[in-house]
C-alpha cells in the first residue's frame, strides 16, 4: 500500500505516462518493489483502456502468481477487453472474455461450497476492490448476509451509490 500511496502522489504532478514510467524504473531498480510497482502500471493501463499494455505488463509477472491481486487484475483486464471488443461489436470475443470473468466468481462460488467461505469473501472482496465493477456485489452481498453480516449496509450503500437505477440494488438495500 505505501507503493500505491507514492503512486498516487506522484501522479497529482505528473501525466500518466511519467507516472507509469516512473514505476516500471522504480521496480527495475528496486526488485523487492517490482512486482508491486508492475502491478500498479498494468491498472493504471487498464483505466486508459490499453489493454493490450496492460496485458504485456502482467505478463511479466511470474506465471504462478495466484496472489489475489493479480486474479482481481487479471479479471478487470478481462472486463475491459470484453467492453473493448463489445463496442466493436466482436461479439464472439466479447462473450469469451465475459466468460473468463465468471471464473472469478465460479471460483468464489467452489471456495463456498467447498466449506471455505472465508477463502471466497477474501476472493470477492479483492476482485471488487481492484475493480470497482458493481456486478460482483450482488455476490458479495449474498455471501457477506452469512459470513459477514456487519459489511451488508456498506456493501448495498455502494450498490444503489453505483447503479442507482438498477432495482436489484435497491431491493438488496431494504433487505
Amino acid at each position: 500500500r505505501p507503493l500505491s500511496e507514492a503512486a498516487r502522489l506522484y501522479a497529482s504532478t505528473h501525466t500518466s505516462e511519467e507516472t507509469i514510467s516512473w514505476l516500471q524504473e522504480l521496480g527495475t531498480q528496486r526488485p523487492e518493489i517490482q512486482f508491486n510497482a508492475t502491478v500498479l502500471a498494468a491498472q493504471a493501463r487498464i483505466q486508459q483502456g490499453r489493454t493490450k499494455d496492460a496485458r504485456a505488463l502482467l505478463e511479466k509477472l511470474p506465471q504462478n502468481s495466484r496472489e489475489d491481486t493479480v486474479v482481481a487484475l487479471t479479471s478487470q483486464l478481462l472486463v475491459a477487453e470484453a467492453e473493448q471488443a463489445a463496442q466493436a461489436e466482436d461479439w464472439e470475443t466479447a462473450r469469451a472474455k465475459a466468460g473468463e470473468v465468471a471464473t472469478v466468481r465460479s471460483r468464489a462460488q467452489l471456495l463456498t461450497l467447498a466449506e471455505r467461505p472465508d477463502e471466497a469473501m477474501v476472493t470477492l472482496e479483492n476482485y471488487y476492490q481492484d475493480s470497482e465493477n458493481p456486478a460482483i456485489l450482488a455476490d458479495l452481498i449474498q455471501l457477506s448476509r452469512s459470513e459477514a453480516p456487519d459489511k451488508v449496509d456498506s456493501l448495498t450503500e455502494q450498490w444503489v451509490e453505483r447503479q442507482p437505477a438498477s432495482p436489484a440494488a435497491h431491493l438488496a438495500r431494504a433487505d
